[in-house]
């Protein structure tokens, strides 16, 4: 098992990412003398004539009319890769007045400064709606409405220091920041309708979310709601220290990093980590590469599956024995915060959450067992 580690999301590889915007085909009109022709009727890719030697700025220059791109839009280049074959892989952004186009791309693939291929995904003649009536502030007190949280990732100071050592921007921040762009919710569909509008990203910790918003400009009305973490339900095999081995259910936040949370029970069993620490706010998730939680080390790990284990049987004692869901009987979160405070031979409820110490080292182990989390949130049932 991995140390708890703040999680990066991966970046598609360049071959994917070269045929990434080939699916969407918009007519475009037929004319003879055209230095290329279509690959395929139903994708927006070309290949040029045999005869054809045309630059890539000629063919931005001279034939994005016929591609249905006019003023105000235009294309503008933004990243070039030269493949082993020695084939330049340029893609570009389209503008509409001087803002991007959400979705919108073209890519050129050339040989030696010639076109020999472009594909992309775009909407030919399209029309925008630019009316904006919304500062940035607005729009972020939009989306915080949007996106209530007990703690931002911009309040966590650990966090947002390791974000400008990971980035290398000493200025960088998980703060919102509103990019105007051009959007529509049915792009690529025919028909698509484009407005002026706010994007940005709210991230939080609790709960855990990240989450992508398109925020019209004008009337400040939600677009699009994107949730860029999925919590996945896995099964998974747990070595405990009481309970032997365990099937538990986790949460698959990438194709290599699993987390001690789940939501097959009511609104979810959540397991994390105090790292010794008796601040709520300094638990951090305990992770595994590969769902396989044979986690013993010297911190003693392995109880946090004991821990979770345990939550998950009293959830399903109260629900399937007594008709009760959750502690509260209406699907409460069953949060345990394991690894509390130094030679802590207690564990408690506190109202919320139940939080176990990791005993005294001599004669009192970790107070992680299925009698000591059932107790504990017994207390929340007869509290409720």
């Amino acid at each position: 098992m991995k140390k708890p580690t703040i999680l990066l999301s991966l970046l598609a590889a360049p071959l994917l990412l070269l045929f990434a915007f080939q699916y969407y085909y918009h007519p475009l009109p037929a004319t003879a003398d055209l230095p290329y022709i279509k690959s395929s009727e139903d994708k927006q890719w070309f290949k040029m004539k045999e005869d054809a030697h045309i630059a890539v700025d000629e063919l931005l220059e001279k034939h994005s009319t016929h591609l249905g791109i006019h003023a105000p839009a235009d294309w503008r280049l933004y990243r070039s890769e030269v493949d082993d074959l020695g084939m330049t892989h340029d893609r570009y952004q389209l503008y509409y007045d001087d803002i991007p186009v959400e979705g919108a791309e073209l890519l050129v693939h050339s040989v030696q400064g010639e076109v020999r291929h472009f594909n992309g995904c775009w909407i030919p003649d399209m029309q925008v709606q630019m009316s904006v009536a919304l500062s940035s502030d607005d729009a972020i007190q939009v989306a915080l409405n949007e996106v209530p949280a007990q703690r931002y990732a911009w309040e966590d100071a650990g966090a947002e220091r390791l974000l400008k050592m990971v980035r290398r921007d000493p200025e960088a921040t998980a703060y919102p920041q509103p990019e105007l762009v051009c959007y529509s919710p049915t792009f690529p569909r025919k028909g698509a309708a484009f407005k002026a509008a706010y994007k940005l990203i709210v991230q939080a910790y609790k709960p855990l979310t990240r989450t992508l918003l398109y925020i019209d400009a004008s009337s400040g009305h939600i677009l699009d709601r994107m949730e860029l973490l999925e919590h996945v339900n896995t099964p998974a095999i747990a070595e405990t220290r009481y309970h032997g081995t365990q099937s538990i259910i986790t949460d698959s936040i990438a194709p290599d990093s699993f987390i001690l949370y789940e939501t097959t029970r009511g609104h979810g069993v959540h397991t994390m980590n105090l790292q010794g620490s008796d601040e709520p706010e300094d638990a951090v998730e305990f992770s595994d590469e590969d769902n396989y939680w044979n986690n013993y080390n010297d911190q003693q790990d392995e109880v946090a599956t004991d821990a979770h284990f345990s939550a998950e049987m009293t959830f399903d004692f109260l629900d399937q024995h007594l008709g009760h869901v959750g502690v509260d009987g209406d699907s409460m979160q069953l949060l345990c915060l394991v690894h509390y405070g130094e030679n802590v031979v207690n564990a408690f409820w506190n109202g919320d959450w139940c939080t176990l110490g990791d005993g005294d080292g001599d004669l009192w182990t970790p107070l992680t067992s299925l009698d000591v989390v059932g107790h504990e949130f017994g207390h929340g049932v007869t509290q409720n």
